[in-house]
């Protein structure tokens, strides 16, 4: 008997249910990861006191591939020359899904349509508080608790920095609420309503994969096992008229709007840059710079004509008059940088805080497009003062590859002024044309504090020429530092591309066969994001596990792939739910990700065949007298 409190002995299966909704759910919502933590402490203390016992009836042959794929990525882990962070985080994902995968082992049955229902309300709540904040974001409004609630996202619909699988936690819910109606667990209403809120979450958060999933789903709905189901055909008519009714809508606001979003996006143009990539879709011919430029044609002059800006200054607001307006920085993983506006003399200026975190730019202008010209002299100067550290505890440059370089840290001049103020200046000529490459205080130190007020950003040069991308008129797609991915798989075609350029070159025999570990993390970072001691990856786990564990890893990963949707079909009426899930979170997967570990829900959606089976025996082995 457990030697617990009688509301935990009764309950302590859901104990189980919610640590692993909150495990899951955590990428989604970042409070929910507080609540995990609490959770897996004391299902771990209630899987010791009351199930540990059970493990020795688990037979291993079960879970041998798994294994074998576990191996694989931990001897990558050994191979390599560093423990980098993100293979700290994916290793940490295999132990809580190994810790899961034995409670569910044991516990299969209990995962029910109670646990479905605990999914659904949680997605509709997520789903209705990132529809709020949308709201107050477009009327110029911040949501309470903001900071508490929410990642600092890449796309300021979405509650965390990957817009992609929040878009995919969506698609989940609205397989969940079919399946939930199927089993009649749902009512009309709720159905509907749930569905509502899903689409639009999906069609507003601007991921590609996102909308690629969501006509999946309108595809393949029909030829599942629910169409087997006469009391859900009426459910599919309401889905189809409300998904369609909402994407034709949406389609035609985005674009009847689009200069109206942009403009209410103007200080960080992420919302801009996701409609190109959804345009890209399309026209895969109509570069950034020509989007961009249609995009601003009705509204740039306007705009900026009411901003006041010093002459000759190519940066709004060097001044920090309107407080942050089109400042920023780029954050980076485990990094804390806090920007704050103060006031001297009735002079504003920005405060820099950086406690922890290696490279990457604390300061970045994200105003009107600068065109910079090549051959052209650009003067950059700022005041600036250390308020803790010593000497001067940043680097000056801009975040490009500039003709095989990366003027990232300048040549500066520094004279002292007075109050401890001291004057930048920075003189740089660029080898090739760029717009608005990201720029320019980086590599601050950490457990530093600066402040700068007074940027300035000059072109002392021939004056026949035009400053801002918005002004250019005709087709000019091939600009050094303007060559984003303008269709839906180049850029994944030179992250392959790289793995073969690293496999051919970097690799020995040996690596070949047994791989190379994870080393190749910091080439791809240099490669991609152009700034040493970044890390990228293929985006494939597959090319990584070629890359990390050699010919004999990868062609082992792509057998077990091969056998998981094997199991899945030969259980398919048993573990429908599960199968569909791990259909679309394989689709996102192959796109994403360094590992199989990298994604946990779909990590552990490749293990339910496994955990059946085992959980299948056992049954029988208790049901044999």
């Amino acid at each position: 008997m457990l030697p617990v409190h009688s509301f935990i002995e009764k309950n302590y299966r859901t104990i189980y249910l919610l640590g692993f909704l909150f495990y899951i759910s955590r990428t989604i919502f970042p409070p929910l990861k507080f609540l995990f933590v609490l959770f897996a402490v004391l299902s771990l203390a209630l899987f010791i006191l009351k199930d540990r016992s059970r493990i020795r009836e688990l037979k291993i042959k079960y879970f041998l591939l798994p294994g074998i794929l576990i191996a694989f990525y931990v001897i990558g882990i050994f191979i390599s020359q560093h423990f980098y962070n993100l293979i700290q985080k994916e290793a940490l994902n295999i132990a809580i899904e190994m810790f899961y995968v034995l409670v569910f082992t044991i516990h299969f049955s209990y995962l029910s349509t109670k646990f479905l229902k605990w999914v659904n309300l949680l997605l509709l709540l997520v789903g209705l508080l990132a529809m709020a904040r949308f709201i107050l974001f477009i009327f110029g409004s911040s949501m309470p608790l903001s900071d508490f609630l929410f990642a600092a996202p890449s796309n300021k619909f979405s509650l965390v920095p990957d817009n992609n699988f929040y878009s995919l936690a969506f698609l989940f819910g609205i397989v969940i609420v079919f399946c939930l109606k199927s089993k009649k667990q749902i009512s009309p209403v709720l159905f509907l309503f749930s569905n509502t809120v899903f689409i639009i979450n999906i069609v507003l958060c601007f991921s590609r994969r996102g909308y690629v999933g969501l006509l999946l789903l309108l595809l393949l709905l029909p030829f599942t096992l629910l169409r087997r189901d006469s009391g859900i055909k009426s459910a599919f008519i309401y889905f189809y008229s409300l998904a369609i009714s909402l994407l034709v809508f949406s389609t035609l606001s985005l674009y009847s709007l689009r200069f109206q979003i942009y403009r209410f996006d103007i200080k960080t143009s992420i919302i801009s840059n996701n409609l190109y990539n959804l345009n890209s879709m399309l026209d895969e011919d109509e570069g950034m710079l020509d989007f961009s430029r249609n995009l601003w044609q009705r509204i740039a002059e306007d705009f900026w004509s009411g901003y006041e800006s010093k002459p000759g200054n190519l940066y709004y607001n060097g001044d920090f008059r309107y407080d942050l307006d089109f400042w920023s920085y780029i954050e980076s993983e485990n990094d804390s940088v806090i920007h704050r506006i103060k006031t001297e003399n009735n002079n504003k200026y920005l405060e820099i805080a950086r406690y922890k975190g290696v490279g990457f730019f604390q300061l970045v202008y994200n105003g009107r497009p600068i065109y910079f010209h090549k051959d052209v002299s650009y003067k950059l100067s700022f005041d600036y003062r250390v308020v803790e550290g010593s000497g001067r505890p940043f680097k000056v440059g801009w975040w490009i590859l500039d003709n095989g370089k990366r003027p990232g840290d300048l040549p500066v001049t520094v004279t002292g002024i007075s109050d401890g103020w001291n004057h930048c200046e920075v003189f740089h000529v660029f080898k090739e044309d760029h717009i608005k490459p990201p720029g320019f205080i980086n590599s601050q130190q950490p457990g530093t504090i600066i402040q700068i007020k007074d940027i300035s950003l000059k072109a002392l040069g021939p004056l026949n020429r035009f400053d801002y991308s918005d002004q250019i008129s005709g087709k000019d797609g091939n600009l050094a530092g303007s060559k984003p991915s303008n269709s839906l798989f180049s850029r994944r075609i030179d992250l392959l591309q790289f793995a073969l350029h690293i496999w051919k070159t970097e690799y020995s025999l040996q690596k070949k066969l047994f791989g190379g570990g994870f080393d190749y993390l910091p080439l791809y970072g240099d490669k991609f994001n152009e700034i040493p001691g970044s890390y990228s990856y293929p985006h494939n786990p597959a090319i990584s596990a070629f890359l990390y564990s050699g010919i004999l890893g990868g062609l082992f990963y792509i057998y077990f792939i091969l056998m998981v949707f094997y199991y899945y079909w030969r259980c398919r009426r048993k573990l429908f739910l599960a199968f569909s899930l791990y259909i679309i979170a394989f689709l996102f997967s192959m796109f994403s990700g360094n590992s199989h570990f990298s994604v946990t829900i779909f990590a552990y959606l490749s293990f339910i065949p496994f955990i059946y089976k085992a959980y299948s025996e056992l049954e029988g082995k208790k049901a044999t007298p």
